[in-house]
């Protein structure tokens, strides 16, 4: 303190003069704390950027420096900086001076519209370090080329430090600071006023620029660029700032917009304003539907949670938790997952992990409305996909899947049993049985397949009634799934089938389908009729009779494909007793089969002769 000042002091309290400005005592004091505190840190960034390769002891090189932080927190509260390109300002007076290029602790904040950092008690060493990290990646320039300063700042979730973003304006020097005030809060009233919007235009929020601000507000001086002589802009110029430009409207925009809604939802919002500031999420929402940026969805979520943990104002958290419901409950309303509806009839979905991501969000509330749309899906894929998130999501529902058993359309009700079999409730069966006296074939055959996966003692007496029933298609489905339950009792009910006096006469398919099953039984009966069919000795009236019978095994062992077949279908080449037409037929399906078991191609037949 200089003579002039002490002189200015005489007879005064307690007060103090720093950097030529009087103030309160403990103040000057709280100045000076917080100069020592970046003096430790600038000491300490000379070791972190000597060995930067060594992350591991960024933590030791700040313990001193951290410290320092977390006591004057702790004593004072908040730590509230002002930013300027080179240096930190705190209640008017520097505190902090940073003329270096490289590494510079100021200008990434300022050169990104950053103007105020807000440090909060409860500041952890490991978020100094990632906040540092951020500054230093801040010359890295394939992270700028991905991503913005202030987008990675938001990413970072950052709890205890706070940072107020003032983009296209600023202050000179000879403003006083009530008057910019005031227009700053002009250019956040409008832009809440943007917010608020009612109109069917969802991204009308996101479309705000210069141009309107130069219709909507008065006396605000803009940064204004100067006009610059040159040469004309060539194509690939051209090219690259339509580049820069869909960048800026496609991974910034959104992205910004959520951190200032953010920012509005926990230092601005009270009782009075929530509504307008939750409905300005779900125009987001709708925004973000709409682009299809279903990762920034994900992250918005994320950012609630990560807003509740903070130390905010009384009754903010509440309301943060109050947003976050509404914009979880409005996600899964019917105008929304029609959106959805579109993009699945659309063709393949480019981000289909977000999208499963958003739906798996959805509460038991979107259960309806999820069936309601996954039948005017068409995309086969798609519909799967939106069938394995119901079963998820039904998991504890499973009346809501079965009541839709009845549907009309067939394939609503292939999707309402391939949902059941996943959720697999303890009346799965009796729900699914019901639909083998449908009146669509293909349920009922879908039904015995279904029934089929899931072999018990419980399932088999449908099973076998299908396969004693009158209708031929039923009973070949039914034969399929045999060799999934017991071979002692699939051996039984096959046999009987196969020695059934109506047998010849049945349909090929349905004799082939009850073959192949007898063929792939491993009992001891099922083999040994096997066996018997293919040594039988035919004489000139029973030949073709024997030889037809032959050439069925053949072809139910072909669709059988398996080692053990195979070797089968080889002794039949070998076994000189055969006919020529036998020997060929098994060796086409032998090699066939090897094929098939290798992972190439069909072999080609070989020919007659």
């Amino acid at each position: 303190m200089t003579s002039a000042d002490a002189s200015r002091l005489a007879g005064r309290g307690k007060t103090a003069i720093v950097s030529g400005k009087e103030m309160d005592a403990d103040q000057a004091a709280a100045l000076h704390e917080v100069k020592d505190i970046f003096g430790k840190l600038a000491k300490a960034l000379k070791q972190i950027l000597l060995y930067r390769h060594n992350k591991e002891r960024y933590g030791e090189y700040l313990q001193d420096t951290y410290s320092a932080f977390a006591d004057y927190l702790q004593r004072r509260g908040q730590m509230m900086l002002r930013v300027q390109p080179t240096g930190y300002m705190m209640g008017g007076v520097d505190v902090y001076t940073d003329e270096n290029r490289d590494n510079n602790l100021c200008y990434p904040f300022y050169a990104h519209g950053v103007r105020m950092i807000i440090i909060n008690p409860g500041l952890t060493l490991d978020e100094l370090i990632r906040f540092l990290n951020l500054i230093f990646s801040a010359s890295d320039k394939g992270v700028r080329q991905s991503e913005d300063f202030v987008t990675r700042l938001w990413k970072a979730e950052l709890q205890a430090i706070q940072y107020i973003v003032v983009e296209g304006f600023k202050a000179v020097e000879d403003e006083d600071a009530e008057e910019v005030q005031m227009e700053v809060d002009k250019v956040v009233a409008y832009l809440y006023r943007q917010l608020q919007s009612n109109t069917d235009d969802v991204a009308r929020f996101a479309r705000v620029d210069t141009a309107d601000l130069d219709l909507k507000l008065q006396e605000v001086d803009q940064v204004r660029g100067n006009v610059i002589q040159g040469e004309t802009a060539t194509a690939a110029d051209k090219d690259r700032i339509k580049r820069a430009l869909h960048e800026e409207e496609n991974q910034k925009l959104l992205p910004k917009m959520v951190v200032i809604l953010f920012q509005l939802l926990e230092l601005c919002t009270d009782q009075k304003n929530f509504e307008d500031v939750a409905e300005s999420f779900l125009q987001l929402l709708d925004a973000m539907l709409f682009s299809e940026r279903f990762d920034v969805i994900q992250q918005i979520l994320e950012r609630f949670d990560v807003s509740k943990k903070k130390n905010l104002r009384e009754g903010v958290p509440e309301l943060v938790q109050a947003a976050q419901d509404r914009f979880l409950l409005k996600m899964g309303e019917p105008q929304r997952l029609s959106a959805l509806t579109q993009m699945f009839n659309a063709g393949p979905v480019k981000n289909l992990e977000g999208v499963r991501t958003y739906l798996m969000n959805l509460s038991s509330d979107a259960l309806e409305p999820l069936l309601d749309c996954l039948e005017r899906v068409e995309v086969a894929n798609n519909r799967r996909v939106l069938c394995d998130v119901i079963a998820e999501l039904a998991k504890t529902y499973p009346d809501r899947v079965a009541n839709r058993l009845s549907h009309p359309s067939s394939q609503v009700v292939k999707d309402m049993i391939y949902i059941l079999d996943k959720i697999d409730p303890p009346n799965k069966l009796s729900l699914i049985a019901g639909l083998l006296e449908h009146s669509s074939v293909v349920l009922r055959l879908e039904t015995i397949n279904t029934l089929g996966r899931n072999p018990s003692d419980e399932t088999l007496p449908y099973i076998i009634k299908c396969l004693k029933g009158n209708d031929p298609q039923m009973r070949a489905a039914a034969a399929r799934v045999m060799p999934f339950f017991a071979p002692e009792r699939a051996a039984t009910e096959l046999l009987h089938q196969a020695a059934a006096a109506d047998f010849a006469k049945r349909p090929k398919d349905e004799q082939r389908a009850l073959l192949s099953s007898i063929c792939l039984v491993q009992h001891p009966r099922c083999q040994q009729y096997v066996a018997n069919i293919l040594g039988a000795k035919g004489n000139l009236l029973t030949r073709t009779k024997v030889d037809e019978a032959k050439m069925q095994i053949i072809e139910a062992m072909a669709t059988v494909v398996s080692i053990p077949m195979l070797q089968q279908l080889a002794a039949i080449v070998q076994d000189a007793t055969q006919s020529k037409e036998l020997q060929l037929a098994a060796r086409n399906a032998a090699l066939e089969m090897r094929n098939k078991l290798m992972g190439g191609q069909p072999a080609a037949p070989r020919p007659a002769g």
